[in-house]
């Protein structure tokens, strides 16, 4: 009953979700399952070289996650940029 609570409050979210029009953080991607009831955190700087005369670009990255079960887990990661 808990876990049907939470799969439709997460579906709930994902039907209300903008679309974003932001860079692709590809940094430190992880395909392994978590164990069951652990949390993930995780904080990146991101640091991105300017192309013909541009100006360097400084941010960071954070990605959380927390494993429902053995074989299910959902993360999330957002990154910024300053411009």
């Amino acid at each position: 009953m808990r876990i049907s609570r939470i799969v439709l409050a997460a579906a709930l979210v994902l039907c209300f979700a903008l679309p974003a029009a932001a860079q692709y953080v590809g940094i430190l991607q992880s395909a392994e399952t978590m164990d069951r009831g652990t949390f993930k955190l995780m904080v990146a700087p991101i640091m991105v070289f300017g192309k013909n005369g541009a100006d360097d670009e400084f941010g960071g990255a954070i990605r959380g996650g927390y494993a429902f079960t053995d074989r299910f887990d959902v993360e999330a990661k957002l990154g910024f940029l300053r411009e």
